[in-house]
């Protein structure tokens, strides 16, 4: 019902406030409309006159105009904090009425809990009840035939067929105090639901007339919502184009100076390995030791890996001495001399990790 009330409280915004603009538009149209009409009339009739007599009514009305539309929207924002303030109180009262409700329900549920419980505690009472008046009749049964009396114990099974009779009413008023429970909680539910489809059926013709009330209105907005959709969208168009030629540009831009900077250190590296050859032949010399006397004169190229600080990974021939002595050998002097002094530039190393050297020891 709270939530309907909320969404009346729309409605009703909704149709007050565009009731407000029709008033002004209205207004407006009938003062500046007058206006207009009688300066020319006068300006007809008395051609100088007529202009400063028709100015003067014309600010007068400009200002009655603007006098009432600031009513307008005085009474607007009015009406706006009246329909707040009874939406935020709605609300609090169905926050309240769900709180409410909630308590009653953990109320309802405890009850039946203890009830249970009740219910089990006395099932289990007349159940020992029963087991001793049981357990007592037999005893005074087998006294009869062995033709003893013992009063203590037929006082004691009268006592406890006592208790027991009147546990078992208790069970029977308990029954029927649920059953009168069931039935008010029955009759309860039936209500509730009644009173709910009632609800149901006004909400139900509240939300037709809400529609009817909208449809004008979304009918009205349906246009302007379409143009300025159009406008938008030209609009994005026009930006995600200059956008997308602006970052064009950039990535050309930033393609370029990349390839630039790629090229420099490229270049860098190179003349930087080339100028740190000497050290490596030289580290790889100092680490040859010659395979026999008569091999002078020979070369090999080797095809190396190495690491960021220049442990060689990988060492390959791949144009021999003619000698596989002689290439053992120098495979072995480059493994000895790991690691190998490369440029220590970080940036170099994606372009000189790996390079071709030319051993020649008696060059």
């Amino acid at each position: 019902m709270i939530r309907e009330r909320l969404r009346r409280i729309g409605s009703w915004t909704r149709a007050a406030l565009f009731t407000l603009f029709i008033h002004g538009v209205i207004i407006y149209l009938i003062l500046f409309g007058l206006s207009i009409h009688q300066e020319k009339l006068e300006a007809e009739g008395r051609p100088v006159q007529a202009v400063v007599v028709d100015q003067l009514e014309l600010d007068r009305n400009k200002e009655e105009e603007k006098r009432k539309l600031e009513e307008l929207e005085r009474k607007r924002k009015e009406e706006e904090l009246r329909l707040a303030e009874e939406k935020r109180r709605l609300e609090e009262e169905q926050r309240l009425a769900e709180e409410q409700k909630r308590r009653e329900e953990e109320q309802r549920l405890a009850k039946e809990r203890r009830l249970a419980e009740e219910q089990e505690r006395i099932e289990e009472e007349r159940k020992r009840r029963e087991s001793i008046l049981s357990n007592c009749e037999k005893l005074v049964l087998e006294e009869e035939k062995s033709g003893e009396v013992n009063h203590d114990l037929d006082g004691l099974c009268e006592k406890e067929r006592q208790a027991l009779k009147e546990q078992r009413a208790r069970e029977e008023r308990q029954r029927e105090e649920e059953r009168q429970r069931l039935e008010e909680e029955k009759q309860r539910k039936a209500e509730e639901e009644q009173k709910r489809q009632e609800e149901a059926e006004r909400k139900r013709k509240a939300e037709e007339e809400r529609k009817q009330q909208e449809e004008a209105e979304r009918k009205r907005k349906a246009e302007e919502d379409r143009k300025r959709k159009e406008e938008e969208e030209r609009k994005r168009k026009e930006a995600a184009e200059r956008l997308l030629a602006e970052q064009k540009l950039k990535e050309q831009l930033a393609a370029e100076q990349e390839a630039r900077l790629a090229a420099q250190t490229e270049k860098a590296a190179a003349n930087a390995l080339s100028a740190a050859a000497g050290r490596i032949r030289s580290s790889i010399e100092a680490n040859w030791r010659r395979p026999g006397a008569s091999l002078r004169g020979l070369k090999v190229v080797i095809e190396l890996r190495v690491g960021r600080n220049g442990e060689v990974q990988k060492a390959r021939i791949v144009e021999s001495s003619g000698d596989d002595r002689f290439d053992e050998s120098a495979e072995l002097a480059v493994q000895k001399a790991s690691p190998l002094p490369i440029p220590k530039e970080p940036e170099y190393y994606d372009h000189i990790k790996e390079f071709r050297i030319e051993f020649n020891p008696d060059e």
